[in-house]
């Protein structure tokens, strides 16, 4: 709101961006220089996913990609996480300790578009289409660890 002096904003401030309860959509780019390529992923759910001892909890399937962070780990047999996939970083996680994320499922990479140079370019429908999520949500989403 602009009282004619300044503006007052009533929700919180993520990354300098003032993040609201509004409805938003979640779509997930990664490029990887070394290999040329850029996956697109309309995710299949976000939710509460808990790591411990390298099991995760949560609603996930095996060989489910899983966003937690700045870290992107694939679901094993028996909820093992294959830790680092797609070449993204590694959180630290003690033995024996419990770590906690809202986190983005992005279901099996099979099913991810695959985009290499000279493609064509990503369609404005893939970003419109995906998930839709609460804004609070995207705002649990941007305040990593």
């Amino acid at each position: 709101m602009f009282d004619g002096v300044r503006w007052t904003y009533s929700y919180d401030l993520t990354d300098k961006v003032y993040i609201g309860d509004t409805t938003c959509t979640v779509t997930s780019v990664t490029k990887v220089e070394n290999e040329n390529t850029t996956y697109v992923v309309e995710p299949v759910s976000v939710g509460t996913y808990s790591v411990k001892d390298n099991i995760i909890t949560g609603s996930t399937s095996y060989d489910d990609i899983i966003v937690l962070g700045y870290e992107k780990v694939h679901v094993r047999n028996n909820n093992n996480i294959l830790r680092s996939d797609m070449y993204s970083a590694e959180h630290y996680f003690a033995k024996g300790e419990t770590y906690t994320f809202t986190g983005i499922n992005l279901g099996v990479e099979l099913n991810f578009s695959v985009y290499k140079n000279y493609y064509k370019p990503i369609d404005v429908s893939v970003y419109a289409n995906s998930l839709k999520i609460d804004g609070l949500v995207l705002n649990n989403l941007l305040n990593v660890i």
